[in-house]
């Protein structure tokens, strides 16, 4: 993790990412998935030490920012055969 030093990451750990990817998949596919993804024997240490409060996220706003684009132009998206 020497990247993070220079960068100001020092918050970015393992569990930091493992943290954010189970909190996603519980958001997704619920905290049974999530629990399951860790291999824990219980969904509530998945709940207790893993997933984040809803209101600590930031909301998706990903389809809103892709209004913002046009929609990509045939012409420059097709190749040639």
């Amino acid at each position: 993790m020497r990247l993070r030093k220079g960068a100001d990451l020092e918050w970015v750990t393992p569990h930091a990412l493992r943290r954010t990817a189970t909190t996603r998949i519980a958001a997704g596919l619920g905290v049974g998935a999530a629990s399951a993804f860790l291999n824990h024997s219980s969904v509530a240490i998945t709940e207790k030490h893993y997933i984040e409060a809803a209101e600590q996220l930031s909301p998706d706003v990903r389809a809103v920012l892709d209004g913002l684009a046009p929609p990509p132009h045939r012409k420059l998206v097709e190749r040639p055969i």
